[in-house]
């Protein structure tokens, strides 16, 4: 396996904003986990719960970034994007789009 699916051990940060729902937004942000090698790439989880605008109630999450987007001037970043309920089966119209591009990592041919 080459060091460049890796790039070594590493993770990202990442914030976002979700879309509006019900006239609230929440915010998603955290450390991703470990690389997963994927292909000839490799992804990350992300796993957080939500904050809301006034700690009234929490979505949870889990998904994976997709592949490592090398940037020309060294390192790479993570596209993500998803929706998150509450899980809540009396309100499942509850729900928020989110995306972003995570913190930057590591140069993929670096074997740090």
């Amino acid at each position: 396996m080459r060091r460049s699916i890796m790039a070594g051990m590493h993770n990202h940060i990442y914030l976002v904003v979700t879309g509006v729902s019900q006239g609230h937004t929440h915010c998603i942000g955290g450390v991703t986990g470990e690389p997963i090698v994927e292909a000839y790439s490799h992804v990350h989880e992300i796993t957080p719960t939500t904050t809301t605008y006034d700690q009234s109630h929490l979505h949870w999450l889990a998904l994976r970034t997709g592949p490592a987007i090398r940037l020309t001037g060294g390192g790479h970043v993570h596209a993500f994007e998803g929706i998150t309920g509450t899980g809540v089966p009396e309100d499942p119209a509850h729900a928020h789009f989110f995306e972003g591009i995570s913190g930057l990592g590591p140069d993929p041919d670096s074997a740090t």
